[in-house]
């Protein structure tokens, strides 16, 4: 017969960080259980069902005084969520992929050369000072009849860049990046036409 001593583990009184990764929306946890820590750190798929679960869960930390990092640039109301009853906010990257997914890629019906996902960091803390007019591009290019729009987000109005045909050639931004965008910039409903922004990093 053998006896295996187990050294109890250091209780943590205050626990720092929490970081999910494609487990939140099937976890037991709660916004009591996700409240006890200091930041985190949620990624999710790029589904409409995930990208609301999130966009949903940052309103009521918001609620319950957490400052969220990103992807949002404000603490205002998510304009998805007032102005949208189906959008969801989520991310795409644009990547070279490895041999071996191109080749398994032959064997399905479509083609991605991109990794999508859905994510939210959040802190007791506030973040670092934004710029005025800070704004986070949220959607890809749209082509319309005479004009190009993109969604941005920088507060709780639902807003478009967009760039008329007979102006000029719309510039590709990438879904993500961080813009500064002039206050006396051209508005239109909720476009704001032929955009004169900066990048912001």
């Amino acid at each position: 017969c053998f006896s295996t001593k187990v050294t109890p583990q250091p209780e943590v009184s205050h626990p720092t960080l929490l970081s999910m990764s494609y487990s939140y929306n099937e976890s037991p946890l709660h916004l009591q259980d996700l409240k006890s820590y200091e930041a985190l750190l949620i990624v999710e798929p790029s589904t409409r069902f995930e990208g609301r679960s999130l966009m949903t869960l940052r309103e009521q930390l918001i609620a319950e005084g957490f400052y969220i990092w990103a992807p949002c640039t404000h603490q205002f109301s998510c304009p998805l969520l007032k102005h949208s009853q189906k959008d969801w906010c989520h991310q795409r990257i644009f990547s070279a992929m490895p041999d071996w997914f191109l080749e398994l890629e032959t064997h399905l019906p479509m083609n991605n050369d991109t990794l999508t996902f859905s994510y939210l960091m959040a802190k007791k803390t506030p973040p670092p000072h934004n710029p005025p007019n800070l704004a986070r591009v949220i959607g890809d290019t749209l082509k319309e009849k005479g004009k190009t729009r993109q969604a941005i987000c920088r507060n709780s109005e639902r807003e478009f860049l967009s760039w008329l045909k007979r102006d000029q050639k719309p510039p590709f931004i990438p879904r993500g990046q961080r813009l500064l965008v002039p206050s006396n910039s051209e508005k239109k409903g909720q476009e704001i036409r032929n955009p004169n922004f900066e990048f912001y990093r």
